[in-house]
């Protein structure tokens, strides 16, 4: 079975995306939904805590559960990239990483009412866009920038590379 799972900075489309697919029949699940799911609380409440190695670790249970479920498409949370606890269990599955890349700029633009960006304001929340750039970039067997792309054009390079890695 071929997997495609979708990770990158907040805001970059990843849970709009797997929505997308599976509009298109295609099973997909958000690793953040199932956490939010599983623990009754929001993400913003999970991280507002101040516990982030505790969130990390649930976060961690949630990918491993996935990973062992029938899904063509994952949408992971803007913290999943190499440096992740569960990083070998992923790259174990065989599922391929799609990294979507968005410059700071745009990504702030859409940050509005997210969680991390209430947190962390602009500079801390720019220092940890730099800080998981080569992270995501070390992580991905592919890249699509999503900068000044509609859905509709990101999602017609997202169904290009899926045909290509199903054959």
């Amino acid at each position: 079975m071929r997997r495609l799972a979708l990770i990158g900075f907040s805001g970059s489309g990843k849970t709009t995306l797997a929505g997308m697919a599976g509009g298109f029949g295609l099973k997909s699940a958000d690793s953040d939904a199932e956490l939010e799911r599983l623990s009754g609380r929001t993400i913003a409440e999970m991280l507002g805590s101040g516990d982030e190695d505790s969130f990390r670790k649930l976060e961690s249970e949630v990918i491993c559960g996935l990973l062992t479920q029938d899904f063509s498409f994952l949408a992971f949370g803007g913290g999943v990239h190499a440096a992740h606890p569960v990083w070998n269990e992923i790259l174990r599955s065989s599922v391929k990483i799609l990294y979507l890349r968005g410059s700071f700029d745009e990504l702030l633009a859409r940050a509005g009412d997210r969680p991390l960006f209430r947190q962390l304001g602009v500079e801390r929340y720019r220092d940890l866009y730099e800080k998981r750039l080569p992270l995501y970039e070390r992580a991905a067997n592919f890249t699509i920038d999503v900068s000044h792309r509609t859905l509709d054009e990101i999602w017609s390079e997202i169904d290009t590379l899926w045909r290509c890695i199903s054959k």
